[in-house]
């Protein structure tokens, strides 16, 4: 936790859980049952937590950051689940409360991942986890490879094998990475670039853990 962090959790459409400083239990243990009995799922679920980081943009990506001060670090999440143009944030406290949403994630070049005691970083888990949930219908990884070592046609491209598929902000093909875009049991796959084999499984494995 930031520093500067209150250690009341504040969870929307339940009541909130409180801690008594220094004893790190609950107080009314009737909220604690409140909140598990009207399943309510926290938005934080959804991203992966780097505590003391922050994802530092190139000076050439600096202004597709987007500001939002004031907001409590649930509000910052759900925004960002949100919206199409955020794949991370980092959640500052001092020296003010600020919510920074970013297009990227600390694994290329646009961003460089540095040491914040200040802050936190927060990394939709689709784009940083290196396994599949499922059939992998929300994998957003950047494995561009099939099982037997193809490497995958642009999804754009037409060549060498056509197909019905256009890129979108909503469907995630992107470059020439595995995904599934119609949920086969297959897992996420792609068209190859070899002209004898039209498509293939990325062979990507399952998660062993509920992420």
């Amino acid at each position: 936790m930031c520093a500067g962090v209150s250690p009341n959790i504040w969870y929307q459409g339940a009541p909130a859980l409180q801690f008594e400083p220094g004893l790190n239990r609950y107080l009314d243990s009737q909220h604690a049952s409140l909140l598990f009995s009207t399943g309510y799922r926290s938005p934080l679920n959804d991203f992966q937590r780097s505590e003391g980081r922050e994802l530092v943009p190139t000076a050439w990506n600096s202004a597709r950051v987007l500001l939002l001060p004031g907001l409590n670090l649930e509000d910052c999440a759900t925004r960002c689940s949100q919206s199409l143009d955020c794949r991370a944030f980092n959640y500052e406290t001092r020296p003010t409360v600020t919510c920074k949403h970013l297009p990227w994630v600390g694994d290329g070049n646009n961003a460089e991942v540095k040491r914040n005691v200040n802050c936190d970083l927060y990394e939709k888990k689709v784009y940083v986890r290196k396994c599949i949930v499922s059939k992998g219908e929300d994998y957003r990884g950047k494995v561009f490879t099939t099982r037997s070592g193809l490497t995958c046609q642009q999804w754009w491209s037409k060549f060498p094998h056509d197909h019905r598929w256009t890129p979108t902000a909503t469907n995630g093909l992107e470059l020439n990475y595995c995904r599934n875009p119609d949920g086969d049991r297959i897992g996420p796959w792609c068209y190859t670039t070899d002209p004898e084999r039209r498509y293939e499984s990325c062979n990507i494995p399952q998660c062993k853990d509920g992420i």
